[in-house]
């Protein structure tokens, strides 16, 4: 998803995990953990323009280098709070993790279990922005931050799950639409896609081929 988004899921669950005392410590460092593999943006060739489409979402957001921008967040944090290195470990993992799964919700998707295998992992049941999902977050969120109080960020990360779930739904529901359409027609359904469309879960597009023709509809 986007980088706002990012950032406040691994805040959220940094939050939710931190220790004693160190709320607003945790939000910061969740955030930036979360935001760490989106420096992907910063490779690139000058004799290859294609080559930074192609390591976007690629192996920094691979399941496999999480533990590792963890540690790196986890090691800074420990040297500037002289608090236990595990605890930060444990605590922005989660926020780490998150930034693959997000991304892999999206219809772009990523490489989440690199380098095992180079398949774009795209489970497309939510938009790359998508307000709700982003403002419910940073409300919540904040509140836990002014508030010191993690159970508001533990409510954010309830609603977006809840939310994700939604939207699995929501996609099911499209695809039975699309396919629907395609027996109306007397089609049979060889290859087919169902995304969400930007910044909502209502509005589906579909699309499936039948005889080497591709036919869209919007649900």
């Amino acid at each position: 998803m986007d980088p706002l988004t990012h950032a406040l899921t691994g805040a959220a669950l940094a939050v939710v995990l931190a220790p004693a005392g160190r709320v607003r410590q945790m939000a910061v460092a969740g955030a930036v953990v979360a935001a760490l593999p989106d420096l992907d943006v910063l490779l690139g060739s000058a004799t290859d323009p294609l080559l930074k489409v192609e390591l976007h979402r690629h192996f920094s957001h691979a399941l496999l280098l999480a533990p590792m921008f963890a540690a790196v967040v986890a090691a800074i944090g420990t040297w500037l709070y002289r608090d236990g290195f595990i605890r930060w470990w444990l605590g922005l993992l989660p926020a780490a993790i998150s930034a693959g799964l997000l991304d892999a919700c999206t219809s772009y998707g990523t490489h989440l279990f690199w380098p095992f295998t180079d398949e774009r992992v795209a489970y497309a049941i939510v938009a790359v922005v998508d307000p709700v999902i982003t403002v419910v977050l940073l409300v919540l969120l904040l509140a836990s931050v002014v508030r010191l109080q993690p159970v508001f960020a533990g409510f954010g990360l309830v609603f977006a799950a809840s939310y994700l779930m939604l939207a699995t739904m929501q996609q099911s529901r499209a695809d039975w639409a699309m396919r629907s359409l395609a027996e109306s027609r007397g089609h049979s359904v060889e290859r087919s896609v169902v995304k969400p469309t930007l910044g909502n879960l209502l509005v589906w597009r579909t699309l499936y081929v039948h005889v080497g023709r591709v036919y869209a509809a919007a649900v």
